[in-house]
């Protein structure tokens, strides 16, 4: 029996230049036809973190912002940041170095939390219905689960039909363009106290 492949060595580093804009656009290009809808974010979302204002000059701030992970041979395998505002993390991953979300949830909850609303700090983090284990990682270092959510659209198209899946007798399905997303708070048990709802403010422990 073959032994299973070995991880790569991966270590992480703060955002640098130009090149990195480049190389994070790159990634979610790649991930894009191997992982769920929403996985990672559609260039056009990252692009825009950049281009959609009127200087499409980077944003200085993303050197502290953003973090990417690296395999030892150089390839870009994850990365951590916000959009536009400390208070909400996204993560940007490739599908087969998932070992490293936590390393990366921890990462963003040093550098990336806000201050909430009645003191302490506050993250973010949006997860998807069908992503189990991020859903488990996050409820394991705190986060409870918001009554916000939305929606993700995937447009197809094209004039060729799809064809119909067969289902078993007393299974249901359904529309696989929607994803629903709740955001996911994080409460360091050191410095706040999490409430009912994910997105409420969080205040330090006395």
């Amino acid at each position: 029996m073959a032994d299973a492949p070995t991880p790569e060595t991966v270590t992480s580093r703060p955002y640098r230049d130009d090149t990195d804009f480049w190389r994070i656009r790159q990634l979610c290009l790649d991930t894009y036809p191997i992982t769920p809808v929403g996985w990672n974010w559609e260039i056009r979302r990252w692009e825009g973190q950049r281009f959609h204002g009127e200087d499409p000059a980077p944003d200085p701030r993303w050197l502290e912002w953003i973090r990417l992970w690296e395999t030892a041979g150089g390839r870009l395998v994850g990365v951590a940041n916000p959009e536009g505002r400390l208070g909400e993390a996204f993560v940007q991953l490739h599908p087969d170095h998932r070992h490293l979300e936590e390393e990366m949830v921890a990462w963003a909850e040093e550098h990336l939390a806000g201050p909430g609303k009645e003191g302490g700090r506050r993250l973010s983090i949006y997860v998807h219905d069908y992503d189990s284990p991020r859903r488990r990682l996050l409820r394991e270092r705190g986060y409870t689960e918001s009554a916000e959510w939305g929606m993700i659209r995937r447009l197809r198209f094209g004039a060729h039909s799809l064809p119909m899946p067969e289902m078993a007798a007393g299974n249901t399905t359904f529309n696989a363009v929607w994803a629903r997303v709740a955001p996911m708070a994080y409460a360091p048990s050191r410095m706040c106290i999490g409430t009912a709802r994910m997105a409420s403010s969080l205040s330090d422990a006395t």
